[in-house]
């Protein structure tokens, strides 16, 4: 069975089964630098973004479509489709059945109705041709002809097979849907399902022009999954006169959708487990460096009494820097953590962020000695916005700090915090680095993500700076945007971070 998966916003495919490959004629490098839009004939392609972008939970309608091979040629499938996580990124796995078979029998039967037996015959060749079972039904439910595909299928199924003969209605009676159970000694096969013999019935009077129906049946202690499709024919004046239905057995499918779904419910299981070790290992981390850091203070400051040799004292100071950093990365992986788990929520209260600002900036004071930096703080209007101190004073350390790294030794950081706006207050930190280009603006407040090949080794962090200051933004309603100031038209290069926050309602 054809198979892909394409991106959901751009219609790219981005996977191919062999299948595909051989169905659509097509090399896999081809289709994989192809869209969905591709796939169609041109004349097609306006009503097949209109359903796109009216499609509900994002899934392709069913179809039928028309699909265009590498040779110019054209086929109706029917689809099924999955939405999936593809790499970080929306996307839909699509799953197609060829069903021309299906649709050239609905013309032929569609076609005028004179010259019956004629007419039957040409019919019940042409469904012959068809690998999926087909009856043909007239409008008392009589079935008037099957398939041989059928044929083949109930001699596979043996008394499991529903008693589907022509000359009786399709459940077995005789004389249409309104007669009676037939004289005399009957086979006991299991009468097809209540719910699909109600959609067949539902087509055959007339009531819906064409339905869709899946099933499964139990054969040989095996569940196999069919698809019904039931289309209604009718006469030269539009009145119902009979039926052509079609089962598709769609086992491998199910079994696949299945398959995804457990392997979705797996990756989540894991990212849970992987949320909850580093909780554990974040608690656990911290206790010990918690008193690493205090002793370290204890003999940098000579809190007991002098020390011997100066320079143990600044080792102290040494110690006492890395172990602040490295609680610094160890909180950040902890709020990480319990934000994936969805476990941390902001205690919002009104705080003049530029007040927050200047304490965030006190933090920073170490990383701003070693790289000579400096800071120009500037605030103006009303800076009080309904935050969580604790969260925006990290956030605000964390771009402080990402600044400073990625700025130039003894370069500027410049702070501006703008509370002119009714409804919201805005922090602008901007630096003079070397900036961030365009593609990496898309995936550089991913976690864990690497510098460019310009930031020296030393100074690159380990990538949950930007990351986390993203998610403090948008736990507490505001966002986050990242603009390269060279790429902005200014005359120096560097990376402006905005930081949007509401403003608090009694403010």
């Amino acid at each position: 069975m054809p198979m892909w998966i394409y991106d959901e916003q751009d219609f790219r495919l981005l996977s191919v089964n062999e299948a595909m490959v051989r169905k659509y004629g097509y090399d896999r490098d081809t289709l994989l630098g192809m869209t969905l839009l591709d796939l169609r004939p041109a004349e097609d392609v306006p009503a097949l973004m209109t359903r796109l972008t009216t499609r509900a939970s994002g899934h392709e309608v069913s179809g039928p479509w028309r699909h265009r091979a590498a040779d110019g040629g054209t086929f109706y499938v029917e689809i099924a489709t999955h939405r999936l996580d593809w790499e970080g990124r929306p996307a839909i796995l699509t799953a197609a059945i060829d069903i021309t078979g299906r649709e050239l029998a609905n013309h032929v039967l569609r076609s005028r109705q004179s010259e019956t037996d004629r007419l039957l015959r040409m019919q019940t060749a042409i469904i012959d041709t068809i690998p999926a079972q087909v009856w043909l039904l007239d409008v008392a439910g009589n079935v008037m002809a099957v398939n041989r595909a059928w044929s083949r299928f109930a001699e596979e199924m043996g008394e499991t097979a529903p008693d589907v003969q022509v000359g009786r209605d399709f459940r077995g009676a005789a004389g249409g849907y309104g007669g009676a159970e037939p004289a005399g000694p009957a086979r006991m096969a299991p009468p097809i399902q209540a719910d699909a013999v109600a959609a067949i019935l539902s087509v055959v009077t007339g009531r819906l022009p064409e339905i869709t129906h899946e099933y499964r049946l139990k054969v040989r202690d095996q569940t196999r999954w069919f698809r019904m499709t039931a289309v209604g024919v009718t006469d030269g004046s539009g009145l119902p006169n009979g039926a052509v239905v079609m089962s598709v057995e769609i086992t491998d499918m199910k079994r696949a959708q299945f398959e995804i779904m457990a392997a979705q419910n797996r990756a989540i299981a894991a990212s849970a487990a992987k949320s909850l070790f580093l909780a554990h290992m974040s608690h656990e981390l911290r206790t010990p460096l918690n008193a690493v850091i205090g002793f370290a203070d204890v003999i940098e400051g000579q809190m007991l009494g002098p020390v011997g040799v100066g320079t143990y004292r600044d080792y102290a100071g040494h110690i006492a820097v890395a172990g602040r950093h490295l609680l610094q990365i160890i909180d950040g992986l902890l709020d990480l953590a319990n934000i994936e788990s969805g476990q941390l929520s902001p205690e919002r209260r009104a705080a003049a962020l530029d007040g927050l600002v200047r304490e965030a900036a006190t933090s920073c004071t170490a990383v701003l000695r070693r790289y000579g930096a400096t800071l120009d703080i500037g605030a103006r209007g009303n800076t009080t916005a309904d935050v969580d101190a604790r969260l925006t004073r990290r956030m605000i350390g964390f771009l402080i700090d990402n600044a400073i790294r990625y700025g130039h030794s003894g370069g500027r950081v410049q702070i501006r915090i703008d509370g002119s706006a009714d409804d919201r207050v805005s922090i602008d930190i901007t630096d003079d680095g070397p900036g961030v280009s365009a593609e990496r603006l898309q995936t550089v407040t991913e976690p864990f993500s690497m510098p460019s090949g310009s930031v020296r080794p030393e100074r690159a962090g380990v990538g949950l700076g930007l990351p986390l200051a993203r998610h403090y933004a948008e736990l507490h309603g505001g966002r986050l945007e990242l603009t390269d100031r060279r790429a902005a038209g200014e005359a120096t290069s560097g990376l402006r971070v905005r930081i949007t926050l509401p403003r608090h309602p009694d403010a």
